[in-house]
């Protein structure tokens, strides 16, 4: 059994996720906000420990908290926690006028030297005895990602797949006709029951997206 928890965070707000196998006390932390340093301390109080940092794609409001995190567990703990990010949009993290650090944060920022690993389409990892794999969905931004957790039916989609829609693209390296691509050839060949975490607004199913989404009707 897995057990997955959703905070908000940031000025959006962006929903934030822990996910972790049930009764364990290491969770994988998806897309801290800006203000997710406080986290930490909502956490322990759980009896929860960080063990990885997973970020869907290079946005301001899905990476600010980032860095303040990973140094309030570093002063608190002495562990050094490592974030990953999908490697096909380092340009976003990087580049101010691509990741909307001016208009979320308040001023331009650079994020790619808060990722510490950068990972590839399909890529498959073992973290806290969950396994996930990296699916590159761009469309969104030029290559965000989605990790999904085939033992757990679990996906988080970011900003790509939301509850009856999906993501803006009108943002520097966006194309809607990617993105619909990428749910189509990449999210909607998942098992229909598979629950989707998205970065913003309500949980929903494959099953549901695929019946409802007004984007894909002819699907």
């Amino acid at each position: 059994m897995y057990e997955v928890r959703r905070y908000l965070t940031g000025p959006l707000p962006t929903n934030t996720y822990t996910i972790k196998k049930k009764g364990e006390s290491n969770v994988i932390l998806i897309d801290p906000g800006s203000g997710s340093d406080g986290l930490f301390d909502v956490l322990s109080e759980r009896g929860e420990e960080i063990e990885a940092i997973l970020i869907t794609h290079g946005h301001a409001d899905h990476v600010d908290g980032v860095s303040p995190l990973k140094n309030v567990i570093f002063e608190k703990t002495g562990k050094k926690i490592k974030c990953y990010a999908p490697k096909a949009d380092e340009r976003t993290f990087k580049e101010p006028d691509y990741n909307s650090s001016l208009m979320i944060a308040g001023k331009k920022k650079s994020y790619d030297k808060c990722v510490d690993v950068w990972l590839s389409d399909n890529e498959e990892l073992e973290i806290a005895g969950l396994s996930f794999r990296t699916l590159i969905t761009p469309g969104h931004t030029e290559g965000g990602a989605c990790f999904y957790f085939p033992s757990a039916m679990t996906l988080f989609s970011g900003d790509t797949l939301f509850y009856c829609s999906v993501g803006r693209t009108d943002f520097p390296g966006g194309s809607m006709s990617e993105l619909v691509r990428s749910v189509q050839d990449r999210l909607f060949t998942l098992p229909s029951e598979t629950k989707v975490y998205p970065g913003h607004n309500e949980e929903t199913t494959i099953e549901t997206e695929k019946r409802s989404n007004p984007f894909f009707s002819a699907w």
